[in-house]
This record gives C-alpha cells, sequence and structure tokens, in this order.
C-alpha cells in the first residue's frame, strides 16, 4: 500500500489504474498545448495560485522567452517543474529537461523522448559527455533552453547541491549565455503536495467524480527570480578542484536568494 493521507491508502490494485490514467490525461494535455498544458493540469489538480517574482512584462523575463540559456533551480517538490514551465510563453519546442533515466522513461513514454536529456547511470563518462554535448547544443545551435536541477534529485532549499554535471556544462558554454535561476521555498512546496495535494493527485488519477483539493482554497507558491550570465558563475571556479568548485557554486546560488549556507 502507499499512503493517500493520514488515516487512508491507495491500494495495490488501483496503482496501476491511477498511473495509465495519469498518462493518459497527461498525453491528452501534452497533445493539447504540449509542456505547457501538461504542467497547467498538474497546477489544476493541485489547485496551485503560482505567485512569479516578476511578470511577463519584466525586460529579465523577456529574456527568459527569448534567449537562449540554462534554467537552474532547487528542487524540494514535484511541483516545481510546472511551476517553471508556467513562466514560460515561448515555443514549446525550445525547452528541453535533464531528467533521470526512470523519468526519461515514464515522462518519454507519455509526452515523448524529444523533451527529455536523461541524466547518466552511475558514473559512465561517455554518457556524461553525451548529456553534456546534447544540452549545449540544444543552447548554442537551436537558441533553446534546458532546465536542470544542479542536485539532480528532491532535496530541501538549504541542502541544494551543484554536481558535476553542471560544472562541465558551463565549461562547454560562451559567458553570455543566460543563466536563468529560479528558488522555491521548501515548506511550501511540502504543503502542496503532502497529505490532501496528495489525495487530489490520486483522486484525479483514479478518476474520481471530485478532486478533494477543491475543497480549499489555493495554495500560493512563491517563485523567487534571478537572471545571470554563465561567465559569471564561471569567474567563481577558476582553478578550484571539484569539491571547491561545487561548493562554491552552491553558496553563490544561495546568496542570489538570500540564503545562508
Amino acid at each position: 500500500m502507499e499512503s493517500l493521507k493520514p488515516g487512508g491508502y491507495v491500494h495495490e490494485e488501483y496503482r496501476g489504474a491511477m498511473r495509465q490514467n495519469m498518462e493518459k490525461k497527461m498525453a491528452e494535455k501534452f497533445r493539447e498545448g504540449g509542456l505547457k498544458g501538461v504542467s497547467g493540469y498538474l497546477l489544476e489538480v493541485f489547485n496551485v495560485d503560482v505567485r512569479y517574482e516578476k511578470d511577463a512584462e519584466d525586460e529579465e523575463r523577456q529574456k527568459l522567452n527569448k534567449e537562449a540559456g540554462l534554467i537552474i533551480a532547487n528542487h524540494p517538490g514535484g511541483i516545481d517543474t510546472p511551476a517553471i514551465i508556467g513562466a514560460l510563453t515561448r515555443d514549446p519546442a525550445d525547452l528541453k529537461m535533464v531528467t533521470t533515466p526512470r523519468g526519461y522513461e515514464e515522462y518519454g513514454r507519455a509526452l515523448g523522448r524529444n523533451y527529455f536529456i536523461p541524466i547518466p547511470s552511475g558514473n559512465n563518462l561517455s554518457e556524461g559527455r553525451k548529456m553534456v554535448q546534447s544540452v549545449v547544443e540544444h543552447i548554442q545551435d537551436h537558441n533553446g533552453i534546458v532546465l536542470i536541477y544542479p542536485s539532480g534529485r528532491l532535496g530541501k532549499s538549504a541542502n541544494v547541491e551543484f554536481q558535476s554535471g553542471f560544472r562541465s556544462i558551463l565549461a562547454n558554454m560562451p559567458d553570455n549565455v543566460m543563466i536563468y535561476c529560479f528558488n522555491f521555498k521548501n515548506e511550501e512546496t511540502e504543503k502542496i503536495t503532502r497529505g490532501l495535494g496528495k489525495a487530489g493527485l490520486y483522486s484525479d488519477g483514479l478518476s474520481l467524480p471530485l478532486n478533494i483539493n477543491k475543497l480549499r482554497d489555493p495554495i500560493a507558491l512563491n517563485v523567487a527570480e534571478r537572471y545571470t550570465q554563465a561567465g559569471e558563475w564561471k569567474s567563481l571556479i577558476n582553478n578550484l578542484n571539484m569539491p571547491q568548485a561545487n561548493k562554491t557554486l552552491k553558496e553563490h546560488y544561495l546568496k542570489l536568494f538570500g540564503h545562508k549556507n
């Protein structure tokens, strides 16, 4: 069994049906509106009121929707990705996301693999180089944007870590390439995705007549934004070894958003 909410469970017999229904619905939303459509659907299911720091007319936000670059963010909850995509108004084909091998298979099956770049399995150097090449080519050759979580996993805001993949991507990009930075509050994403939030996802996945999330007011999700360039990050780690570089990158990200290390 998997916990649904305090005092309730989703039985094993329903999990397969739930997954199939969710994949079907996401595929439908994808056909209607691409990744933006899928993200809007998930934000609706969780009943989230996303509050961005900048509006669509802001000069820096317009860069996000016109110029190539890399999107980075902390990753305290599963709602982070839909919230980031919600800020985009550019052609859906411009966006690719770096994801785990499991995510590559699951999301790729429902939405198409062209939108995803898999993280290498283990310490496979060949796969690592291929990932970096795919990211850099999409940004430089196709004026695209790539979303990557530097930690490579879910983790609280204070625990965001920078792995070698981000550093390798930086090393292969010109200094003027944009690095779009987003930040989420851990307590807000937890409030959305636990308890009633998860129940709402399950109720929709099982095609129940009522989404329990709609019985409450929308939950606010505040999204902080900072706009930087690759050269700013690269200058911080010149001549540093790998552990020092990763630590310095983490400190810089946290400083951008006023967090202590």
